[in-house]
């Protein structure tokens, strides 16, 4: 009797074990066997492959990111114009858009008595008065540059582009850079003989005597000054402090008066 006791303890025991090991283990691993049991299908993917699918470097970057916008390169294809016959040829527009007309001949006389740079001969009258009027204050507007050949204009726009695409640019993009310090043969004012430069051409020109001078008066005389860094959105050309362009009287006294650019002038 005693014998069959110690048996069924022992059996009590054993099964006792064994359900307390099975329930230990269930909790442990309940996460895996828990699909079994509520017969959903387990993937056979590995953890990593079992991650949510997201897009490679890549796609990410391509997604999220923005890069600077190129530039388009800007047209230069032209349309040529003539010459004005009346008071209109002192508001003439030559840019990289307009050129002029090759049959063109200017009357070209001195831009200063003595001075080898010339200018259109009425233009000239104009800025040997202006020059006369700031001498007289002890200001010098000595000319360093004036009318430049269609040929030659051609030639120093060529080996800017040249330059360019040596550095690696596109021609096409060469030649949209360049025109931006030096426009395509015909199409410079300095091809007709109506703009003149003053003084040293570098930007530091803006902070000297001259320039200071030229803002308070030059209207008087016709000039304008052509390109300034607040107009190159219309202009499409640098600042050039030392680049002044006669207009006539009129049209400079309403220009400065405004703060308007001539294309901007052109279009009111």
């Amino acid at each position: 009797m005693v014998k069959k006791i110690i048996a069924f303890i022992l059996i009590l025991a054993l099964l006792g074990g064994a359900f307390y090991a099975s329930y230990t283990l269930s909790l442990r691993y309940w996460d895996k066997i828990a699909p079994y049991i509520d017969g959903a299908e387990v993937s056979d993917a590995t953890p990593t492959q079992a991650l949510p699918v997201l897009a490679t470097p890549t796609e990410a970057v391509t997604a999220e990111t923005t890069t600077e916008p190129v530039t388009a390169p800007i047209s230069l294809t032209v349309i040529t114009v003539d010459m004005p016959e009346d008071d209109a040829w002192q508001l003439i527009l030559l840019d990289r858009t307009h050129k002029i007309s090759d049959a063109y001949v200017p009357e070209l006389t001195a831009a200063i008595e003595g001075s080898d740079i010339r200018l259109d001969s009425r233009v000239a009258k104009a800025f040997q008065e202006m020059y006369d009027a700031a001498k007289a204050e002890g200001v010098d507007l000595t000319p360093v540059s004036g009318y430049v050949s269609t040929e030659i204009q051609t030639s120093l726009f060529d080996q800017k582009v040249e330059e360019l695409i040596a550095q690696g640019e596109t021609r096409e993009n060469a030649m949209a850079i360049a025109s931006q310090t030096i426009l395509p043969g015909g199409c410079s004012e300095d091809n007709v003989g109506i703009s003149v430069s003053v003084g040293m051409q570098v930007e530091s020109f803006s902070q000297s005597a001259a320039y200071r001078w030229l803002q308070a008066n030059a209207a008087k005389y016709g000039f304008i000054e052509r390109y300034t860094a607040e107009k190159k959105a219309f202009t499409q050309v640098n600042a050039r402090p030392w680049y002044w362009r006669y207009v006539g009287a009129d049209n400079a006294k309403l220009m400065t008066e405004s703060g308007l650019c001539l294309e901007e002038y052109l279009q009111r």
